[in-house]
């Protein structure tokens, strides 16, 4: 099964709509509660740890995880966009009070969840009308990275769902980043879902002037989850055909940062 297929699954799974519009219709006909989650957010702060996850699996109705100290499972019921969690049950393995920490107010809150939706890439569990813990698809890893340098010359533009960020420093001391936008990480996502990211490293470059330095030498580069594909190298300003609207993409997707 071709690579891109994969990324057509876990773009399905992570986007939702970029617009009130399409966030309501979410609400009204909630996407499926299935899938591996890295936790962001608990209770609108971003967490003191990057390793927290939680599971569902739909067919199953069970639900399973880390919460900072001690891996937990139970089982989960949905109605609509409504939900109920447990009961749960973890191991019993000892943490530092800062993990215990955390992990107590987890594991209290996921008890608590009765509600959940998706918006703007987002998984959203509530208690009642408040945010509770906002979390991301954890395979929805998904990297873009344009680079063009020569001599006197570098740029690097690297975006993922969450920023777009540039540099113009070869050592990437200094780098400028803003938040992407839904609607523009949609657009570029679409881009890419039209090519078979697996060959780019076979991709012809149309023209070889970077080899002598009449014109900058680029790279297009993908990376998904913990693969990455990047194309040989070809002049900035004359990509590969079946990639100049990703390039040209992510090029105005730049713009955003040099105005801030």
């Amino acid at each position: 099964m071709k690579l891109i297929t994969l990324l057509f699954l876990f773009i399905s799974m992570a986007s939702c709509g970029n617009s009130k519009t399409v966030a309501a219709a979410d609400k009204q006909s909630p996407k499926t509660l299935d899938g591996e989650f890295s936790i962001h957010q608990i209770n609108g702060s971003k967490t003191s740890l990057t390793d927290l996850t939680v599971s569902f699996n739909d067919s199953l109705k069970t639900i399973a995880g880390y919460s900072g100290c001690n891996r937990f499972s139970g089982t989960y019921e949905t109605t609509g966009n409504t939900l109920k969690i447990g009961p749960l049950a973890s191991t019993k393995m000892a943490c530092t009070p800062d993990r215990n920490t955390v992990e107590t107010q987890f594991l209290n809150l996921l008890n608590e969840i009765n509600t959940y939706e998706y918006l703007d890439g987002e998984l959203i569990l509530k208690t009642g009308n408040k945010t509770a813990i906002t979390a991301l698809v954890k395979e929805y890893d998904i990297i873009i990275t344009y680079q063009a340098a020569t001599r006197g010359f570098f740029e690097k533009i690297w975006i993922n769902q969450r920023s777009i960020n540039f540099s113009n420093d070869y050592n990437l001391n200094i780098s400028q980043q803003v938040n992407c936008p839904s609607k523009e990480w949609d657009e570029l996502i679409k881009l890419v879902k039209e090519i078979d990211i697996s060959t780019l490293p076979d991709l012809e470059a149309p023209s070889k002037t970077n080899q002598y330095d009449a014109a900058a030498g680029a790279t297009l580069e993908i990376g998904l989850q913990g693969n990455v594909y990047k194309t040989a190298v070809f002049d900035h300003g004359n990509p590969p055909k079946s990639i100049e609207q990703i390039v040209n993409k992510v090029l105005s997707m730049k713009k955003l940062v040099e105005k801030q």
